[in-house]
């Protein structure tokens, strides 16, 4: 095989490992963002409870609740929502970065131990 189209399938292989290792990030990174959000969210939401609304009318009579608990019960839910958001996100990051590094270290014992590429190929192909 031409060394030159042997670089090129090296050179597109390592930014699918980059791509995916970045995907992974991105989702890690989601993760959090999602978590905060859902958190705030609950928290606006559970502030804007209108005691004169109907539904809040029927919690509040079925259950024998406060205002106060409704607005409380509103947060929980958001932060619930929170703690099971992030880990998911979280560890499905950590499993795509890792397919993606996994790639990479391939790439890398395939680069070193090619026969058709010189030192100075194997170095440019890695960097």
């Amino acid at each position: 095989m031409a060394p030159g189209r042997l670089l090129r399938r090296y050179r597109n292989a390592y930014r699918i490992g980059k791509f995916i290792n970045g995907v992974g990030l991105l989702a890690q990174v989601l993760g959090f963002v999602a978590a905060i959000l859902l958190v705030i969210g609950g928290g606006v939401l559970a502030n804007k409870v209108d005691p004169a609304d109907p539904v809040v009318q029927w919690v509040i009579e079925t259950f024998k609740w406060r205002v106060q608990d409704v607005q409380a019960a509103i947060f929980s839910i958001g932060v619930a929502m929170a703690l099971v958001t992030l880990p998911v996100l979280w560890v499905a990051g950590v499993i795509v970065s890792g397919v993606g590094q996994m790639l990479k270290a391939v790439l890398d014992t395939a680069v070193y131990t090619s026969p058709f590429l010189n030192e100075e190929e194997k170095l440019n192909v890695i960097r």
